[in-house]
């Protein structure tokens, strides 16, 4: 497999540094090593003494020994792994055979050991150089997340339990219910022994119950050694919490020749040595174990069901969060950090049973049913149109009895708990699009999208509001009333995808399915800290998703995913076209997911637009500032950044606001007039201005679209000569020119909807909160305008129209402190054909095929087949497909090593582009390609 010059790592670089992310130089393995593409790190309270120094001067180095990944390559002299194969990097990274420890069997004791993460680089990064002979196999089935932890604190109660000496059938105490104390509890009783579980608070009881304990201790009521004498004293304790009071009095709870085992780190610690004398009692330290005492705790942990309860967290942008969340304690189990993995577990409860499904990360991560958590939701900020809470918890009873009887998921996104937006039909249920008349009149039949998530294993939870008729930048209706920003009632989250966003805010909703026609997905992402995706239109099908204007096609609507995690958002994305979605609806464009692209695009360096103001309406200052900042991140990375003209935006964005208002508001008003429903403000003033065109008028628009969208793309090719050949990659812009705002005040949504007149992908992304922090310990980035900016904005300032003076006026640092902000990064459309007729190129005969897939890129993978042929005789063809070179066939009677190729004709023929060209008025080639909707032929 190719592997990558460079990769990311995560380390300290001084005692006492924060964790700082860098590019590193990937080394191949020596002799006796190998290299490991690591899926999942945990992150261990030892890591902070490594931050500290507490080993020595070792700096700089990349903690972590919880390491999960697959072996990529091998060293010289390795023969116990090969490449593909699942391993782990735990605390014992090595030793030299030759001390006490070692020939004892003690190799995690050597004195001369190689610790993972300490004396050499960890887990905190993309690769990990690991010694093969204290290496660990691990399950190709287990999720690397969960099995992470088990490298230190699994291993450390399972190996000390099993090494002790203490009888099947003994009392085993475990004093706390953390991280170490809740695995200490499954081990143990998988073992076979009485256990007994011991902390503070009745209602960490059924807790401890389902984890296997036969009986609970609440120290804050009981002294727990007289509760542990009342049954027989302990045969073992096994202290796992940190603190040297709780720990001391330990023995007193001890039978005869019982063992007090203390796994986590105290520092001093008195005992009561009389009754250690008296009764025959000791006290152990446990130091995890060798590189087969890792196996055989991964092994035991598998097949008995043991399970690691973890919080996930993206290595990318939040390994310093995870670290820091460690650091201060806040952390109720195990934490790991992951890459490009679906992890965690989504939780529901019903009839007093509990059953567990994977699910993607949160951006807050709980225990809590996420069926709750999406209640909570709609109690604070009215989110819900439809709950489908009862079909998703059948729904997943279900894939969990398929899961345990053929021991295989149903698909990528087994269990995954998703939303989707009010519009995507799901029978049985209604799809109103805001209008009180649709309401009661359920779906026959899913929309294409919903059934492609089915077909992948997901659980639709749950349906989210939008505002009347769908056309309105807040989300609002007299069906389902005002939809509020989490936690500031008094704000707006934006629309038409507000109840979507503001569901996955308060983390009821880890992946949802929205639509976008001019800012629908982005603005409320924007507004609402997430990351949401509007893709080109026919990337994800539109069949069986209702919309407003049904029937036009000048402006279309996309649909595209919303997340709080860029995580979900790329499994999302890359899993439903991984499903071919136009099988099942041939208007989807036949692109299939490119993973060579998305990996090599991050690989190179790119050239950048830039937009700080589209010249019709000015940005916040703090906007523009986040914007500025991002731009110099991207520079600092070294990549190239021009500043991006928007003199034509405007006039592009008046072609667009006149087709909004083509049908003079019959559509509204014809479904208002179902049940006699009033209109909301906005939705008034939209009928109120529009004023209906004829069908003559209607071509002339759209004769001046399409001349604006060929203009747009020509200045973007255009930017070519800026760097010797290559075109801007991307624009960098606000998603729009302010934060979140009070109810029905928004005006302004081109910095949005410009790229939907053009057709072109966006994404919006949390990028920072607006104003200063006042949590110290915070890892956000918060923004402040310069107050020199501030001043200029609000009283310098010439506003340029009506709308400019409005939005200026919105602006309050005072209501808008704490509210995040989000940056968009623009892409071309997905169906941009660069072509140029009656062009000659000069190419040998072999070049033909490659020449070709340049000229239509990733378009000529889809051309159904190829006939050559010379002019003079027409019957004298060559058919092949495409995979197969045209070199091996006869092109011509007449050799040519050098010939010329002229586009005869390109133009559309029963759903496909026919494609003629002529080669020397001899020969001639013809194929066909997918029709693609709103590809430029120039």
């Amino acid at each position: 497999m190719s592997l990558p010059k460079t990769y990311q790592a995560a380390s300290f670089d001084e005692s006492g540094s924060k964790l700082a992310l860098k590019e590193v130089e990937l080394q191949q393995p020596r002799p006796g090593f190998i290299l490991v593409k690591v899926l999942a790190c945990g992150v261990c309270h030892s890591d902070s003494w490594m931050q500290q120094g507490r080993f020595g001067d070792l700096f700089p180095r990349v903690p972590g020994h919880e390491a999960v990944g697959d072996v990529v390559a091998v060293g010289d002299g390795v023969r116990n792994f090969r490449v593909g194969e699942r391993v782990g990097g735990a605390w014992h990274g090595g030793h030299d055979g030759t001390c006490r420890s070692c020939q004892s069997g003690l190799f995690q004791l050597c004195n001369n050991g190689v610790i993972n993460g300490v004396t050499t680089d960890g887990g905190y990064a993309e690769y990990v150089l690991l010694h093969a002979e204290a290496a660990v196999r691990i399950p190709s089935d287990a999720d690397p997340a969960e099995v992470a932890p088990l490298l230190c604190a699994g291993v450390t109660v399972f190996n000390a339990i099993r090494s002790i000496g203490v009888l099947q059938g003994g009392l085993v105490a475990v004093q706390g219910l953390g991280g170490l104390g809740h695995l200490a509890l499954q081990y143990a009783s998988k073992m076979g022994y009485t256990v007994v579980a011991m902390s503070a608070g009745s209602e960490k009881k059924d807790f401890a119950m389902e984890l296997g304990a036969h009986h609970y201790i609440d120290s804050s009521k009981d002294d727990p050694c007289e509760a542990l004498q009342k049954l027989g004293g302990a045969n073992m304790i096994l202290s796992t919490a940190p603190n040297a009071e709780a720990v001391s009095p330990l023995t007193a709870g001890l039978a005869a020749l019982g063992k007090l085992v203390v796994l986590s780190p105290l520092g001093p610690v008195e005992f009561n040595t009389v009754h250690m004398i008296m009764k025959g009692l000791s006290v152990h330290g446990w130091n995890t174990g060798h590189q087969q005492d890792s196996e055989d705790a991964i092994t035991f942990a598998h097949t008995h069901g043991i399970k690691c309860i973890i919080e996930k967290f993206d290595f990318t942008t939040q390994h310093r969060e995870a670290f820091e969340k460690m650091e201060s304690g806040k952390v109720r189990f195990r934490e790991a950090i992951e890459h490009y993995v679906l992890g965690d577990y989504c939780e529901a409860e019903k009839g007093g049973s509990r059953w567990c499904h994977p699910k993607l990360r949160g951006s807050t991560p709980s225990r809590k049913p996420i069926t709750s958590l999406a209640i909570d939701s709609h109690k604070e900020t009215n989110c819900l149109s439809e709950p489908l809470f009862e079909s998703a918890l059948e729904r997943a009873k279900y894939l969990d009895e398929y899961f345990q009887k053929h021991q295989k998921l149903i698909g990528p996104l087994h269990g995954i708990p998703v939303s989707v937006k009010d519009q995507f039909n799901i029978a049985g249920v209604d799809t109103t699009l805001g209008y009180v008349g649709r309401s009661f009149k359920p779906a026959s039949g899913n929309a294409v999208m919903v059934t492609i998530l089915e077909k992948l294993g997901a659980v639709i939870i749950t349906k989210t509001v939008i505002p009347q008729s769908i056309m309105y930048g807040e989300t609002e209706s007299p069906l389902w009333g005002l939809t509020t920003y989490p936690g500031r009632p008094e704000l707006s989250p934006g629309g038409s995808s507000g109840g979507e966003a503001t569901l996955m805010r308060m983390s009821g909703s880890l992946g949802g399915w929205a639509t976008d026609i001019g800012g629908s997905i982005r603005v409320p992402s924007h507004l609402c800290g997430l990351f949401g995706l509007k893709p080109s239109s026919g990337r994800f099908s539109y069949s069986g998703a209702a919309n407003s204007h049904e029937g036009q096609s000048h402006v279309p609507s996309s649909i595209g995913p919303i997340s709080p995690s860029l995580l979900n958002l790329i499994t999302l994305t890359k899993e439903c076209l991984l499903a071919e979605p136009w099988k099942l609806d041939p208007n989807v464009v036949p692109i299939p997911w490119r993973q060579a692209d998305f990996e090599g695009v991050q690989k190179r360096k790119l050239t950048i637009g830039v937009i700080l103001d589209d010249g019709v309406v000015r940005p916040h200052p703090e906007i523009q500032e986040a914007v500025r900042r991002a731009v110099a991140m991207f520079e600092k990375a070294g990549h190239k950044v021009i500043p991006w003209s928007t003199a034509d935006h405007s006039s592009c964005i008046e072609i667009q606001d006149q087709f909004y208002r083509a049908d003079g508001g019959e559509d509204i008003k014809t479904e208002v007039a179902v049940a006699g429903e009033p209109m909301i403000a906005h939705v008034e003033a939209l009928v109120n201005s529009s004023k209906p065109i004829s069908v003559y008028e209607y071509w002339q628009l759209n004769r001046r679209k399409t001349a604006a969208q060929e203009a747009y793309n020509k200045k973007w090719t255009t930017t070519a000569g800026l760097d010797e050949g290559q075109c801007v990659d991307v624009i960098i812009s606000p998603v729009s020119p302010h934060t979140a705002v009070p109810h029905r005040s928004s005006r302004w949504t081109g910095y949005a909807k410009i790229w939907n007149f053009l057709d072109y992908t966006a994404m919006s992304f949390p990028f920072a909160k607006f104003g200063s922090s006042e949590d110290p310990t915070s890892s956000d980035i918060y923004v402040a305008a310069a107050d020199e900016a501030r001043h200029s904005y609000l009283h310098d300032y010439a506003p340029r129209n009506a709308i400019d003076e409005w939005i200026r006026g919105l602006y309050d640092p005072e209501i808008m402190k704490g509210v995040d902000i989000g940056v968009q990064i623009i892409g071309r459309s997905n169906k941009n054909i660069q072509q140029r007729t009656d062009e000659t190129l000069k190419l040998s005969t072999k070049g033909i095929y490659e020449s070709l897939g340049y000229m239509f890129g990733s378009y000529f993978r889809q051309i159904k087949f190829l006939q050559v042929y010379t002019s003079k005789d027409p019957t004298r063809r060559h058919s092949f497909d495409t995979p197969q070179k045209p070199e091996n066939k006869v092109i011509s009677n007449k050799p040519k090593p050098i010939l010329t190729i002229t586009f005869d004709r390109l133009y559309y023929c029963s759903g496909f582009i026919t494609l003629s060209i002529m080669i020397d008025d001899d020969s001639a080639i013809s194929g066909e390609i997918p029709r693609l909707q709103c590809c430029h032929l120039s």
